[in-house]
Formats: structure tokens, C-alpha cells, sequence
């Protein structure tokens, strides 16, 4: 663990150009920042929007494909088994993987999963769009998916998006807003029927959290977007919807093969058949 985190601060530090680097280097670091005071209150906020979605799921298998290896965003699933899948191994206490794969070729029969709970890996992928359509290829008709994704529309939003500039900064993924996933989610074949935003507040550290005067802006925040979808994440729970086919048992009729006689027409008389006379 200690050796993927130094080679992803030292990716991180020296990576100039403009390709999004691996995820076996940025989740173990984007992890390590839920871990931190700011990540642990903005994941308690998105485990409590969760758990609210988790209420309406029933099967037998859920999956969680999360930047954290953290087994509580599915505990209190009604769901018998539960999988987490995860980029990097590893053995840290509480933190351990199931199955080891590239998210975005999910090792899993088609149609086999129930529910899927979605937590920001999408956005750090290097193909979202092929991660969404395993995660829909999996899942089985009717199945209800969890997305969870960070707020370009919000003060956090903003904030990560300047500090993509900065050699230091983590934060090179990429931020798709609620429309543009429930667009994608529509083809896909998704019917989205909630969508919760939460953690109304700016994102700072400890010392600017206690102070008075940013408990007085995160109060004005809390206030002011706490109705408007201003918040720092959103959480979209879709159902999978498949088409209904119904087959066609229509018979054609077969050609007639070669000719047929002729033969005179009749005229039904009194249930009897009297066939018509010759002129």
C-alpha cells in the first residue's frame, strides 16, 4: 500500500502531460483522501443518501465499484451476498477485496447482478461510457443502480476544477454533471426514479471548519442551496428496463407448387352443393 501511494505522489508530481493517469495509481490515492477529516464528513453524507436508495433493493448479489474499499456504503443492503470490486489488492484492516479487475471489463456472466452501487469510479475511469455499459451488462431486468458523482455545479465542484492546475492536486478526473448521466443512463436503458443532492457546504480543512467565520458561511450555504441541486455530490437511483419482445407466431401461407385444375364453382342450396350448369 505504502508503495502504490509514493508512486502515485510521484506521478502525480511530475505528470505533465495530458493523459489521465492509471487508476492502479489514482484510486489508492483518491482513497487516501476519503480517509482524511474532509473525506470522512462528505462520506458520511453520501453513505446516509445511500442507505436511503439501498431501502428499495432486494436479490441475491450486489456489487460495489467504489474509489473506497470501505464495506459500509452496502452494509445495511437487504441483499444476501455482497461483492466489491476494486483496481489495486490490498490487505488493509477493513479494506478488503473480494475481486481484483479492471472495472471496465467486470468479470461477471451477464444478467447476474442485482444491484450495483456506483461510487465515483466512473469519473476517474479512462472510458466511462464502456464502464456503463458492463455495469448495464451485468445487471439483470429490473435491477436498481446507485450512482453516486461529485457536482460540477457546486463550491466543490469549483474547487477541484482549479485544482486540476496544480502538479500536486489528485483531482484529474473528469465530472459529469446529473444531466449528462441521465442522459446516458436513458440509452442504456435506465429509468431514473430519484435523484438527492447533499453536503451543502464549502469543502475546507479542519482549521477553517472551526473557525467562526466559515461556520458562518457554511451555515448561509446549507440555508440558501439546501433546496436547489447546488450540493457538493448527487446521488441518482435508476432501474434497469428492458423492452418487452413479443414473438410473432404468424403463419405464412405456403406458394402452391406447379398447377392446379380448374374446377366449377357451387352454390350452397339448402346444405346441399349443386355445382352450376353448363351454358
Amino acid at each position: 500500500m505504502l508503495r502504490s501511494m509514493l508512486s502515485a505522489c510521484q506521478y502525480i508530481l511530475g505528470a505533465k502531460s495530458s493523459k489521465a493517469p492509471p487508476m492502479e495509481l489514482v484510486f489508492p490515492a483518491v482513497e487516501h483522501w476519503f480517509e482524511s477529516e474532509e473525506g470522512q464528513a462528505l462520506l458520511c453524507a453520501e453513505q446516509y443518501l445511500i442507505k436511503r436508495s439501498l431501502n428499495t433493493c432486494f436479490g441475491y448479489h450486489i456489487l460495489q465499484m467504489s474509489v473506497t474499499r470501505q464495506r459500509s456504503l452496502c452494509s445495511t443492503a437487504r441483499v444476501q451476498h455482497k461483492f466489491c470490486v476494486y483496481p489495486v489488492a490490498g490487505n488493509k484492516l477493513g479494506q478488503r477485496v473480494d475481486v481484483v479487475s479492471d472495472i471496465q471489463q467486470l468479470p461477471f456472466a451477464s444478467g447476474s447482478v442485482d444491484a450495483v452501487v456506483l461510487h465515483h469510479s466512473h469519473e476517474f475511469a479512462a472510458k466511462p461510457q464502456q464502464l456503463l455499459r458492463e455495469v448495464e451488462r451485468v445487471m439483470v431486468n429490473g435491477g436498481h443502480l446507485i450512482v453516486v458523482g461529485f457536482n460540477p455545479y457546486s463550491l466543490m465542484g469549483l474547487q477541484s476544477a482549479l485544482s486540476r492546475y496544480f502538479p500536486r492536486s489528485i483531482w484529474h478526473n473528469k465530472t459529469f454533471s446529473h444531466y449528462r448521466m441521465e442522459d446516458w443512463l436513458s440509452l442504456l436503458g435506465f429509468q431514473v426514479t430519484q435523484r438527492q443532492f447533499g453536503y451543502h457546504r464549502f469543502a475546507g480543512n479542519r482549521k477553517k471548519s472551526r473557525s467562526k467565520f466559515w461556520r458562518f458561511i457554511n451555515r448561509c450555504l446549507i440555508v440558501a442551496t439546501k433546496k436547489l441541486p447546488l450540493g457538493s455530490f448527487y446521488c441518482i437511483t435508476s432501474v434497469k428496463q428492458e423492452a418487452a419482445m413479443t414473438p410473432d407466431h404468424s403463419r405464412w401461407r405456403t406458394a402452391s407448387t406447379g398447377f392446379t385444375s380448374l374446377r366449377p364453382k357451387a352454390n350452397i342450396r339448402q346444405g346441399k352443393v349443386i355445382p352450376f350448369k353448363k351454358t
